[in-house]
């Protein structure tokens, strides 16, 4: 500023010394017009040499703000909490401009002024923060009911700002009933028991209800239940799925004789897709023994799984307790056989070996292998035929197919094994073996011209005695997941079967290789019609971690079928969800109170009820003082070069004209 003040004096002086004689003479008008213009040039210049940059600090004084956040999305329709909000930000509004604030009102959803079927804070904020100062913003109210949707809600306390939320604390006297939430498997088989589980609650309704799973209109199951006002009760319906496919269900609850202002939350929607068959394994072996029952079990832990097992003794076959002529006439995904030392090669049995390892169904062959099946199994016997004790040893090509996924830890909890001396095939990958100096191979994998697995040795049912942990069952469901057919299929999606309209939900792609690596080099396209066939969504879905995902919402109700693609590997898969009517949004009645209160004790605030927001009496607001620096770059403004041109070209012309020069 004092370079701008002592510039323009010295512009005035030197102007007002050339035209304070001038030859010819001029007008006392004149002069002092001529002296102006040669001001302006000579200013002009002296600035663009001495301060081509012009600053200057400027100061201005703020109020402070505070931000009225109100919850507009649909939840905010139930129960009159919209009329609510309103009229306590009417009154706040109030307060703080009456305590010298400046009062911003903005409406929130899904963002700020975002889809009203979705509530979500965080975007919010973040819009927030990216359009205006926070610095002069002294706190946030939230006018919600806390039916917040966002995963995280970690950015409140990132804010630095108290976030004091809005709730009215009167008693509600409505009567309220609600299926709060329904869980069931994706998939159920026909004829089998598919579990339903839902939770119900009522508010301010204690009696009897009727709780009611529907396909379609269609009443299967009811059950009676006793209800307690404000307590959440859980219900379970089992039901045989006769017909094959997608199955839209809905859990429902009624109760004679009581009127309720919202239906709404009384049914929640789901679906479950009927399958034909689970993957049938055999297991065959010569008698009863500890090694056999425990595979077993991990057999029939697996729902995916349907097991049968035979005895094999002196060319007679059990199923159970009751003698069969032969094997089952349906090849299994996987054939099991554990010899426990005295099976024989009957021909019964070769002929199921070689007709399933033909068929492409996995062999898993735990004990001593039988010669006549060499050209098949991994392992074969040597000319020692006795067994000997030792301990497991992994090798380094154990890292290459991760079926034995053992941790260091966890390897001195094995016991020493009955372990055989055998011959590993020349195109064998040995996975183990016996921390012995010759080192035979115990467990040993050929995938050439078929899925086999060979353990050369017996009693591995002990670990699981002497481990706390999963390892033995893990392992077993690896290796028969491995060599199932199904195991090929390693190109799944991941999804719920039932959404509601304008809910934001996720599709996602699993896809492994056939040891079970996830693949990450895939660009797969999902592809969603709606049950005329239309095609209403289509883009490439994004690698996340171990998945592909796509995120998306469909408006529409009805049911909907979906493909995922990878043009380079020409794999797909299908599948089909439902899009049921209504949004989570209008569920949500009331207030939750549990998340307004973490919101407001998370950012050093607190819940204000109807009757502290009447009481509330803002503390005076004090002025901010702002300053800033100010620069303007005097050569790059065209319209001081321009001033500069025209005074010069003016003065120039009057001197001409009266001539002066």
């Amino acid at each position: 500023m004092l370079v701008a003040i002592v510039s323009l004096l010295i512009s005035a002086l030197v102007a007002a010394f050339l035209y304070h004689r001038s030859r010819p003479a001029i007008s006392k008008g004149r002069a002092l017009g001529l002296t102006a213009l040669r001001t302006v040039t000579l200013f002009i210049a002296l600035m663009l040499l001495l301060s081509p940059v012009y600053s200057f600090l400027r100061t201005r004084k703020l109020r402070p703000e505070v931000i009225l956040l109100t919850d507009n999305s649909k939840s905010m329709e139930n129960g009159g909490k919209s009329a609510f909000m309103k009229a306590q930000a009417k009154q706040l509004e109030s307060k703080y401009r009456q305590a010298g604030y400046r009062v911003v009102k903005h409406n929130f959803a899904a963002g700020l002024n975002g889809d009203k079927s979705d509530t979500r804070l965080v975007p919010a904020l973040q819009e927030l923060t990216a359009s205006r100062d926070l610095s002069r913003v002294q706190s946030i109210v939230l006018l919600s009911d806390g039916w917040l949707k966002d995963e995280d809600l970690g950015q409140i306390k990132q804010l630095g700002l108290p976030v004091s939320t809005i709730a009215d604390s009167s008693k509600f006297v409505e009567i309220d009933l609600e299926v709060s939430s329904l869980r069931n498997n994706r998939h159920a088989y026909r004829g089998e028991p598919a579990l339903f589980k839902a939770e119900v609650m009522s508010r301010n309704y204690s009696g009897p209800a009727q709780v009611q799973l529907l396909l379609k209109d269609k009443v299967l199951l009811s059950k009676d239940v006793a209800l307690k006002a404000d307590e959440a009760q859980s219900v379970e319906f089992s039901h045989s799925f006769q017909s094959l496919g997608f199955q839209n269900l809905q859990v429902r609850i009624r109760a004679a004789g009581i009127k309720e202002k919202f239906l709404g939350n009384n049914s929640y929607p789901t679906a479950v897709e009927v399958l034909a068959d689970k993957e049938h394994i055999y297991l065959v072996t010569d008698k009863i023994a500890w090694d056999n029952k425990f595979v077993s079990d991990v057999i029939l832990a697996n729902n995916r799984w349907q097991s049968t097992g035979y005895t094999l003794q002196n060319g007679v076959i059990k199923q159970g307790e009751r003698q069969v002529s032969a094997f089952g006439s349906k090849l299994p995904a996987v054939l099991v056989v554990i010899n426990n030392g005295e099976l024989k090669a009957d021909s019964k049995l070769i002929d199921l070996v070689r007709r399933a390892h033909k068929a492409g169904s996995g062999i898993l062959w735990q004990g001593m292998p039988l010669a006549e099946l060499s050209s098949i199994l991994a392992l074969s016997p040597s000319n020692v035929s006795g067994s000997y004790q030792g301990f497991l040893k992994l090798t380094s090509q154990n890292q290459a197919y991760p079926l034995i996924n053992i941790e260091s830890g966890e390897m001195k909890n094995i016991p020493p094994l009955d372990f055989y001396y055998l011959k590993a095939a020349p195109d064998a990958q040995i996975l183990a073996t016996i921390d012995q100096q010759a080192q035979p191979p115990a467990i040993a994998l050929r995938a050439a011209s078929g899925k086999v697995i060979n353990l050369g040795f017996l009693n591995l049912w002990r670990w699981q005695l002497q481990s706390p942990g999963s390892s033995y069952k893990d392992i077993f469901t690896n290796m028969l997941t491995w060599l199932s057919k199904g195991s090929a299929a390693s190109f799944r999606a991941i999804h719920e079967n039932s959404y509601f309209q304008n809910e934001q939900f996720t599709i996602s792609l699993r896809a492994e290789d056939a040891i079970k690596e996830v693949r990450a080099d895939l660009s797969p396209t999902l592809k969603i019609k709606d049950e005329a066939g239309k095609e209403v969504y289509s883009d490439f879905m994004t690698h996340a971690e171990e998945d592909y995902q796509a995120t998306l919402s469909l408006a529409k109700e009805g049911n909907y079928s979906f493909e995922i693609s990878d043009p380079a590997s020409k794999e797909k898969i299908a599948g089909s969800f439902n899009v049921a009517k209504g949004s989570r949004e209008e569920r949500d009645l009331h207030y939750n109170l549990p998340l307004l209160q973490w919101l407001a004790s998370e950012s050093g605030a607190r819940v204000l009820n109807q009757s502290e927001v009447e009481k509330l009496s803002p503390p005076q607001a004090q002025e901010i003082k702002e300053t800033s620096m100010f620069e303007l770059p005097l050569y790059r403004k065209w319209y001081v070069l321009a001033l500069f041109l025209l005074a010069f070209g003016v003065e120039l012309f009057f001197r001409r004209r009266w001539g002066m020069l």
